[in-house]
């Protein structure tokens, strides 16, 4: 006896077919979301794991969609998966979108501070130069910078009064206010050295560090990277005035490496309350990331913190207005 399928019944298996190969489609990136967003924890152990915990935004943005669309897939273990994957990085993210309290009263002086990464060899010297007119700011950190760069950003040696930098020119600090007890910090072979100051504005004083650690492109100088910000928590922590710590940390703000390195040297991040200000890479917008940074001591009160005009590097600056409380 012959058997045949009725053309509902075909509809139904092809309908079948294709919710199940959609459900497919979808459960990659869910899992695959799900898995990075978890691994990225291990951060502080693993070199990789540490470099998926700078994309937290990202992950985010791909998760809340992906809740959605399974929701109306009718799916609702894998709407599931895609919302915990939602609040994982979310959660990330509150502390930054979420607006800071105003600035108690004070009557401390605003100050601006610009930290900007040069570019070595920076084909663009006169955008920087625009962007310190543009921003005015009372303090500039620059970091990246070599003799070359130090020569063709001369100009900016004629608008401040006050500069420090390590003997290589790497880091930079210029100043309107007076530069006391200026060095610099070398920690040996294979690491950058980094230049600290210390200012004083309306009888209150701060010290200044700007720093740029080693990018984190292997195991190896991953962890050169992660002695570097050790030994800086450390510089950070015993200083008996407040101080900024700022430059390009080569870290985002959701590496585990990042949190660690604030609690050790009793800081915090300036970013928070002010938005992500996400400063690298300049060429690729979209996967820009939180690693150009503004910690402080907690008598540092920032007032905003932004991201700048284009220097011509593949990093945006930060642009600070802060101010001391008393201490």
């Amino acid at each position: 006896m012959a058997f045949s399928t009725s053309p509902q019944s075909n509809k139904q298996i092809v309908f079948k077919l294709i919710r199940l190969t959609l459900t497919a489609i979808m459960a990659v990136p869910v899992v695959g979301l799900l898995f990075v967003s978890v691994a990225a924890y291990a951060g502080r152990f693993v070199w990789f794991f540490d470099l998926w915990s700078h994309f937290r935004w990202h992950f985010f943005v791909a998760a809340a969609p992906l809740t959605l669309i399974t929701l109306l897939m009718r799916r609702t273990k894998l709407a599931a998966l895609a919302l915990i994957v939602t609040v994982i990085n979310g959660l990330h993210l509150l502390p930054f979108v979420t607006p800071s309290l105003e600035a108690s009263p004070s009557d401390a002086t605003t100050v601006r501070l610009m930290m900007a990464n040069t570019l070595y060899g920076n084909p663009n010297p006169e955008m920087l130069l625009e962007a310190v007119t543009e921003t005015s700011p009372d303090i500039v950190v620059l970091v990246e910078m070599n003799r070359i760069n130090h020569f063709t950003m001369g100009a900016l040696w004629e608008r401040y009064a006050y500069v420090h930098s390590d003997p290589q020119y790497q880091t930079v600090i210029l100043s309107r206010y007076p530069l006391e007890n200026g060095r610099f910090i070398d920690y040996g072979s294979g690491h950058r050295s980094q230049a600290y100051a210390e200012i004083t504005v309306q009888g209150r004083s701060f010290g200044v560090l700007g720093i740029h650690p080693t990018t984190p492109m292997n195991n190896d100088r991953w962890g050169w990277r992660n002695e570097e910000l050790q030994k800086t928590a450390a510089f950070a922590r015993e200083q008996q005035l407040p101080i900024i710590v700022t430059g390009d940390f080569n870290v985002s703000s959701f590496s585990p490496i990042f949190g660690q390195f604030l609690k050790e040297g009793e800081l915090v991040d300036g970013r928070v309350g002010q938005g992500l200000n996400r400063s690298w890479p300049t060429f690729m917008p979209a996967a820009k990331i939180p690693i150009d940074h503004f910690v402080s001591s907690p008598e540092i009160n920032v007032i905003s913190l932004n991201t700048g005009p284009h220097t011509g590097s593949d990093h945006l600056p930060l642009v600070v207005d802060f101010i001391i409380e008393d201490y």
